[in-house]
């Protein structure tokens, strides 16, 4: 059973305190669930076509097919050689029973660095909305990166809202 705050809760003869109850439509804006991508170290996906997790993910349950997802992260990037790093950044969802990623808001860094393994912070940010109520998969992901491209530390935040 889930429970979220009663409208109210703390004032009046309750006292003070939250007064929990049986879970209930959430008012929009409300958030619902919010955590940080763990850190990642070096993760090296496979570049093949369509978008790739490049961040470590954390998984939670979509109740509402209204319900915001924002997400925030970044990733170093640098090169295995001094030729050009590029590709298209994103922030991700998949459903954990597996299936093509949806990504929002793509970013294209494209650097070329004088010599091997001198590291870039990329970011991206955005909402993914209109997922169907399922349990899925959340993180930082890329497409068509340059074989040269490397891949270094990797977090973010994750936070999940009422629509």
């Amino acid at each position: 059973m889930s429970v979220v705050l009663a409208p109210g809760a703390g004032r009046g003869a309750r006292g003070a305190g939250a007064a929990l109850r049986p879970h209930t439509t959430p008012v929009k804006g409300t958030i619902l669930w919010i955590a940080n991508l763990p850190q990642t170290t070096g993760l090296n996906p496979t570049n093949t076509a369509g978008y790739h997790f490049v961040s470590r993910t954390v998984t939670t349950n979509i109740l509402s097919l209204s319900t915001k997802v924002a997400i925030s992260a970044g990733v170093d990037l640098a090169t295995t050689s001094s030729s050009q790093a590029s590709g298209s950044l994103s922030v991700c969802a998949q459903l954990t029973t597996g299936g093509a990623l949806k990504f929002a808001n793509n970013v294209y860094p494209q650097f070329t660095t004088p010599t091997p393994d001198q590291w870039f912070a990329q970011s991206d940010s955005g909402f993914l909305t209109n997922l169907s109520p399922a349990k899925y998969r959340f993180g930082l992901c890329m497409s068509g990166w340059s074989a040269s491209t490397e891949f270094g530390n990797a977090t973010g935040t994750v936070m999940v809202a009422a629509g």
